[in-house]
């Protein structure tokens, strides 16, 4: 094996690792949460933020057709709609401004 590819194996390792971790953190999660994934994010793939949704208990997964990674910047109204339909649900309080 090149020392290259020694290196690619332990940094897909490692990462392998600290996501397995971080799975762990996000079960004990006890808030609402929203996780929105961008149907054409090839830096984080909609499956990988999928799974992390499924790491959350009650956690709800959203996807925003033709966004990548930026998902503000690339579909704010798609995205705005998302983020205020949870809050609307999870936020009573401020619910009637939201709408």
């Amino acid at each position: 094996m090149t020392r290259a590819r020694t290196k690619l194996s332990r940094r897909h390792l490692l990462r392998g690792a600290a996501a397995g971790a971080a799975a762990v953190g996000l079960a004990t999660v006890k808030k609402p949460c929203v996780v929105i994934a961008g149907t054409e994010d090839t830096l984080t793939r909609p499956d990988t933020v999928a799974e992390v949704a499924a790491a959350i208990p009650g956690a709800r997964y959203q996807t925003v057709a033709g966004a990548g990674h930026m998902i503000p910047i690339e579909q704010p109204e798609p995205f705005d709609r998302l983020l205020n339909r949870f809050l609307v649900d999870h936020l009573p309080a401020v619910a009637p401004v939201l709408g």
